[in-house]
């Protein structure tokens, strides 16, 4: 989902809860124009552009539920911090 072009009328209005579904994952870019309505075991993730073909994915402050789950991919650079680098695949 994209909340960029919606205007605050139609953010209000946007039904998000018919999106998230505590089994499933979604994405939202631009979520911080509707972060009053995120649910409250949220994983923010960051893209970073460190250059035109690297980018570095950050997520920090994950809650509880997701610590375990995240171990599983990345190590963590500290409690709060998980920073995984990864690098555009050409095609």
């Amino acid at each position: 989902m994209d909340m960029y072009r919606l205007s605050p009328g139609e953010l209000e209005g946007f039904p998000l809860e018919d999106y998230l579904d505590r089994t499933s994952v979604s994405l939202i870019e631009w979520a911080d124009r509707i972060q009053d309505r995120w649910p409250g075991e949220t994983l923010v993730i960051r893209l970073k552009i460190l250059n035109p073909s690297s980018r570095k994915l950050e997520i920090t402050s994950p809650p509880k539920t997701w610590q375990k789950r995240l171990r599983y991919f990345f190590q963590p650079a500290s409690k709060k911090h998980y920073v995984a680098p990864f690098k555009q695949v050409e095609s």
